[in-house]
């Protein structure tokens, strides 16, 4: 029986329950409690330059296979950066957009963006779906179709489409059995161990304290502190903030066993905040802002405490965010990251598959010489080797 595909408007056009049956194994953030608080608070419309298109592949009368998809006039908040190819596109009088992405809006973490029951071939599906996307270029005039974050199990599906692979680097936390923060610390070489224990000290010593709250006790006046918290962070840097606090709110109704808030407190008052997600083995580590500027603040809001959570309940990786070469002399790795684009018109195809094959090359050295940098006692024998190296 072949597949057919069919285009939603709004995740509220699919039931949930069959949504997340096809999304089992995905991140908390491909859930559809997410995907859809994103456009019921209407942080993600049209309005916004995220138009949802979500894909759902059936077999018959059967949904088998669910992609995120939008429909982009820009490139906000997706973190696999593409002005230049839009400046490109420009010069030589071409539109880039709208062009169409598959992410988790706002939420740079890896993880499967086609989800496909464990029933059906991953190799047809995934050739389907390309071959769908294509043809959905060519109907409608989307310059481009770009998927980012997918995880290195998916490197054979998306490699054999003859798609445009894009490399980067984040930096991940990785467990390998602390059974506490001092025992972390002991595997460090002896300045970054003092530098940690001294960043840790100034917090203290400035009366600061950190609880957990758990998205089921969050109270009303808890999610307005963490909502001044981020919201503050954001305003310091001339930027409205992505995301509102309709969003977070109906997220933490919707899937509060995954979601925590970290409150750091000074003085009875709530000065930082930082908000935690736990799936499978991993923390994730979202969304923080402070309304007080306090050396060491975020290290310990962002870094520390999250590194002794994960420690302290067995959890085997920490994703504290994208980007950051400052988490590398804190012991995060640099774990390369993989996106797949589709070019429409080919002259400006063979251009960027140059331009990526040449960028490669630079990520590439760049992991290797982040590693090198690593603050473990055995150097780089700590660098996680099961990183993908293709």
């Amino acid at each position: 029986m072949s597949y057919t595909a069919k285009y939603l408007s709004a995740l509220s056009q699919i039931d949930a329950e069959v949504w997340d049956n096809i999304a089992v194994h995905a991140t908390p953030f491909m859930q559809h409690a997410f995907l859809s608080a994103l456009e019921k608070s209407r942080c993600v419309q049209a309005e916004t330059g995220w138009q949802p298109h979500h894909m759902i592949v059936s077999k018959g009368d059967r949904p088998v296979a669910v992609l995120p998809l939008y429909i982009k006039h820009h490139s906000y908040g997706e973190y696999v950066f593409d002005s230049e190819w839009a400046k490109a596109y420009q010069r030589f009088g071409v539109p880039y957009y709208p062009k169409l992405l598959s992410s988790v809006p706002f939420t740079p973490v890896t993880g499967p963006r086609l989800a496909i029951l464990k029933t059906e071939s991953q190799a047809r599906v995934h050739r389907y779906v390309v071959d769908e996307i294509q043809t959905l270029c060519q109907a409608t005039g989307y310059s481009s179709w770009h998927c980012l974050f997918t995880p290195a199990s998916d490197i054979e599906w998306w490699g054999s489409n003859h798609l445009i692979r894009r490399n980067g680097v984040q930096f991940h936390w990785v467990n390998k059995g602390y059974e506490s923060f001092d025992h972390y610390l002991s595997t460090m070489n002896a300045k970054r161990r003092k530098t940690i224990r001294r960043e840790r000290r100034q917090i203290k010593e400035q009366g600061i304290a950190y609880r957990f709250i758990t998205a089921r006790e969050m109270s009303s006046s808890n999610w307005l502190d963490f909502y001044r918290c981020y919201t503050d962070t954001y305003l310091k840097r001339g930027q409205a903030p992505y995301l509102n606090l309709d969003f977070f709110q109906q997220i933490a109704a919707a899937m509060p066993e995954q979601m925590l808030c970290l409150m750091a407190e000074q003085n009875s008052g709530v000065i930082a905040c930082a908000l935690f997600f736990i799936g499978g083995s991993t923390l994730y580590g979202r969304y923080w802002g402070s309304v007080k500027a306090i050396q060491c603040l975020h290290f310990e809001t962002c870094y520390y405490q999250g590194i002794e959570y994960a420690i302290n309940h067995g959890l085997e990786y920490f994703d504290a965010g994208a980007q950051g070469e400052h988490k590398i002399s804190r012991g995060f790795e640099p774990i390369k990251t993989c996106s797949w684009h589709w070019i429409q018109v080919p002259e400006f195809r063979a251009a960027i598959a140059q331009y990526t094959a040449h960028e490669t090359q630079l990520i590439e050295q760049y992991q290797v010489d982040c590693a090198a940098s690593l603050p473990f006692k055995a150097g780089l024998e700590s660098f996680n080797n099961s990183v993908d190296e293709g």
